[in-house]
């Protein structure tokens, strides 16, 4: 007899004598499912305190940022300005000298309009001298996050996004360059301070 053989038979003779409680198996299994199934009172207070928590957390950081922002009226009456650009919109001028040390900007030097409209876009209308000529530019936009101003202006020419600092006192507006490595825009718009008109 191989050992296959012998070792089938044992199998089989040992198999016989096992008879399992398959009620009392069975039982068990039920039992746990039950209490996985149920939640209790204390379980479905718990996961309503946690939204309440949630909720007011949300609701509270919400006016602890708007009022950080300092966020004003919209320039049009009764329409929402949820980024604050009312703050800000308006349409300015700015008398820009060539930059020394600059040569490919000299065509920069002149009378320079912008407009920044309540709804995040801006244009920008440059002097006859400009290599592109007097054309509006629009097509650009800008963001506010605070006292931090974000635009893609002259993106056909800047590859980038600058960022810039801006203050606005006694209808001037001041941009301070922070992080822009376009040349123009930066000269464009750092170059001195815009008047409100």
């Amino acid at each position: 007899m191989s050992f296959d053989d012998r070792l089938r038979r044992e199998l089989n003779r040992t198999a016989d004598t096992i008879e399992p409680d398959v009620g009392e198996a069975l039982a068990v299994v039920e039992g746990r499912t039950r209490r996985r199934g149920t939640i209790g009172l204390g379980s479905v207070l718990a996961g309503v305190a946690v939204v309440l928590i949630v909720v007011v957390g949300l609701q509270t950081a919400n006016s602890v940022r708007d009022s950080a922002v300092g966020a004003s009226p919209s320039p049009l009456e009764g329409s929402p300005d949820p980024f604050g650009y009312g703050r800000i919109s308006g349409t300015y001028v700015a008398n820009l000298q060539a930059p020394a040390g600059l040569p490919d900007l000299g065509d920069v030097a002149g009378t320079w309009t912008m407009v920044l409209d309540h709804d995040g876009t801006m244009e920008m209308t440059p002097p006859a001298t400009f290599g592109e000529g007097d054309a509006t530019q629009s097509g650009a936009a800008f963001s506010l996050a605070g006292e931090g101003l974000r635009t893609n202006l002259f993106q056909q020419r800047c590859d980038s996004v600058g960022a810039y600092g801006w203050s606005l006192v006694a209808d001037q507006l001041t941009l301070t360059p922070l992080d822009d490595t376009c040349a123009l825009r930066a000269t464009v718009l750092g170059g001195r301070p815009w008047d409100r008109q």
